[in-house]
């Protein structure tokens, strides 16, 4: 008994350490870059920007205050709330965020980033050493390698998917548990947490469970007899039943999540396929991506990339030099050779890589199953090392010839911009070191322990050095905070007039953010959400609002029928754009440095009757003044709307005029294919 007490706070001891380097690690980057709080630079970039961080902050807000309710009108005109907090914010990590609100969002961001990061490390830690029943400096390397690999330095913003990474290896471990005869518990429990807290990477997680486990199924020592197998070894049938029941009650307890979302989703544009069949790379692309120091792109659509597969030099050397081991049965090295053949297929070719992406091609953020992979080689390299003296030493001249060519080919790649000099110089740099610690590995004299505290040393200098850049900030992170005082200013009047529902939409002439109302908690049309309709995208467009037609829209200064029959109470002009003397505003109040607010006159309520004939309306017409008339004529029956407005009566905003060659041109450099409808 004190022999297994003192097992397990071995394996806690090397779980903190693990999980506390990468912590550092990220202080360290977040440190360099000047990132709060260290600095005047937000965590915030991409869709943490215009989604998360604005979701994050209405949903703070809506717990501390008890409104949390299952609709709500504070974008998109009104929008399912059960569905956007199940397909964003279901992650228990997100009640960090309770002490901060609206105008420091983006610290609890950054620091529910940091716990989850913290994390990664310790789970992968708590696998490595249960699956490989050693505990020591390596534990520690390749937990941080796992930690920061390639995914993880592209997508970390991504929140709802870190969680992923870190169920990831109690997953395997569950997996194998089952495998081995022991419990199901850690699967079930494992797995339903991953479904339930993001369904979308959860899929992908179900894809993997099966695949692993068949994996370990064939790759078990087929070679031991009737006697040699554990007393414990559980029937194959049994085995089987185990993993099935498990598998199917984690997806049933998660119905209430899964069902509300696909529903949710049902009219997104989250149903694209490729317009490609050929391959979006070839072998030598990938073996490139596999390089230290690449720098992954802001925003890439999957045919611009290859998966961005870092994963630290020393998991290159060691995953070729795996199929080379002495003491690795032949049904092992088959069983992974397909199973890396199979990604590296589902990532090259469309459809695969469609089935992985829930039967939807990534708009933007391509290869988001590749953590998965980059578990899968970091597992073979660990073993590799941790059986170093069975590999031949021909073996790693296989390796090196292969690193040598992936640096030599990254310069004539297709996509040779995504690789510098310095990210080549240090890949080769760092291969001939690891090579060299590896051939003192096999020394008879080595002390394993020093060569494991040189490795973790290496391995932290090398994700240092190669991938502190990939953890930037965004000047467009500052826009989500620009009215700040502005809005308050405004809400506060507004919440002054009384009771009911009032929508206020902010008019600033800028199409990035389209989600304050969200992170300010007020009433309004214009949203931008995976969940979005598509066709109400499209109505907002050829209303004559801005859309990007998919899953975003934003209310720009419009038409009295457009504000009357949208119920627009108020509109917070920090543009100069409201013609004070127009006699369809009012003005309140001035507002912060920049705003004033307007009162919209003659508008309509939240809800009123139209003819029936409004059904028929056909939004599909490219002209807003004509659209307008004729959304008014089908649900009043009145004729004319627009009959009386003349050329003297339209403004232009922001807008200067072009040649029609700047026109071609343009249309010229931007005709490329592209993923989605």
């Amino acid at each position: 008994m004190k022999q297994k007490n003192n097992n397990k706070k071995k394996i806690l001891l090397w779980c903190l350490l693990s999980s506390c380097s990468a912590g550092i690690i990220f202080l360290i980057f977040c440190g360099i870059q000047g990132i709060a709080p260290f600095g005047g630079n937000s965590i915030l970039r991409n869709d943490a920007i215009v989604q998360y961080a604005p979701f994050l902050a209405n949903f703070v807000e809506k717990i501390k205050s008890g409104s949390l309710s299952l609709w709500s009108w504070n974008l998109g005109g009104g929008v399912n709330e059960y569905g956007l907090v199940a397909y964003y914010l279901l992650s228990p990590f997100n009640l960090l965020a309770l002490p901060f609100n609206e105008s420091n969002i983006d610290i609890a961001f950054w620091l529910i980033i940091l716990v989850k990061t913290m994390c990664i490390g310790l789970t992968t830690a708590y696998y490595l050493q249960k699956k490989f029943e050693e505990s020591n400096m390596t534990t520690v390397a390749f937990s941080v390698i796992f930690t920061f690999s390639g995914f993880y330095m592209s997508y970390y913003y991504n929140t709802m998917w870190l969680d992923a990474l870190i169920m990831l290896p109690l997953i395997a471990l569950g997996i194998e548990n089952i495998v081995n005869g022991k419990k199901a518990t850690l699967y079930f429990l494992s797995l339903a947490y991953a479904i339930f807290v993001n369904f979308y990477i959860g899929y992908m997680l179900c894809i993997f469970s099966v695949l692993y486990f068949f994996y370990l199924l064939f790759a078990k020592d087929v070679t031991k007899n009737a006697a040699d197998k554990a007393e414990d070894e559980a029937p194959i049938s049994r085995v089987l039943v185990k993993y099935g029941l498990s598998s199917l009650f984690a997806g049933l307890i998660c119905a209430v999540v899964i069902v509300p979302v696909i529903y949710a989703i049902g009219n997104s544009s989250n149903r694209s396929d490729f317009t490609t069949t050929e391959s979006f790379f070839n072998f030598f692309d990938f073996l490139s991506y596999h390089l230290t120091g690449i720098k992954p792109q802001e925003i890439e659509m999957t045919q611009d990339t290859a998966p961005y597969l870092m994963s630290s030099m020393l998991t290159s050397l060691c995953v070729p030099a795996f199929f080379c081991l002495k003491n690795v049965k032949v049904n092992k090295k088959i069983a992974t050779a397909s199973v890396l053949a199979l990604f590296y297929f589902s990532f090259a070719v469309p459809k695969m890589n469609y089935f992985w992406h829930g039967f939807s091609a990534p708009n933007f953020l391509p290869y988001r199953f590749s953590f998965i992979y980059l578990f899968f080689i970091i597992i073979l390299a660990y073993e590799t090392i941790k059986n170093i003296k069975e590999v031949p030493l021909w073996a790693f001249a296989v390796s090196s010839v292969l690193i040598v060519t992936a640096c030599i080919y990254s310069k004539f790649s297709k996509f040779s911009d995504h690789f510098s000099s310095r990210a080549v110089v240090v890949s080769i740099v760092l291969t001939v070191i690891y090579l060299l610690i590896m051939l003192l590995a096999r020394c008879e004299k080595a002390d394993k322990k020093v060569i494991s505290a040189i490795v973790a040393v290496l391995v932290v200098s090398e994700i240092a050095v190669g991938n502190y850049g990939s953890i930037v900030y965004t000047g467009l992170s500052k826009q989500l905070n620009r009215y700040d005082s502005e809005i308050s200013e405004a809400l506060n009047i507004v919440n002054s007039q009384g009771a009911g529902l009032k929508r206020m939409e902010v008019y600033d002439n800028d199409y990035y953010i389209m989600t304050r109302a969200a992170e300010y908690s007020y009433n309004s049309v214009s949203s931008f959400s995976s969940l979005g309709d598509t066709q109400f995208s499209i109505t907002q467009m050829t209303l004559g609002n801005y859309s990007n037609l998919a899953n975003a829209y934003k209310y720009t200064l419009q038409t009295p029928a457009y504000n009357a029959m949208f119920s627009i109470d108020f509109v917070l002009d920090t543009a100069n754009g409201v013609d004070s003397k127009s006699p369809y505003y009012e003005k309140v109040a001035a507002c912060g440095d920049s705003g004033v607010l307007y009162k919209v006159k003659y508008n309509l309520p939240i809800g009123y009757c139209v003819n029936r004939e409004a059904e028929n309306f056909d939004p599909y017409y490219y002209i807003p003044t004509t659209l307008q008339n004729g959304l008014w004529q089908s649900a009043t029956g009145v004729e004319g709307l627009t009959a009386n407005i003349n050329a003297v009566d339209v403004q232009y905003n922001s807008c200067h005029a072009v040649s029609s060659e700047e026109i071609s041109k343009y249309i010229e450099e931007h005709a490329s294919e592209v993923e989605t409808a």
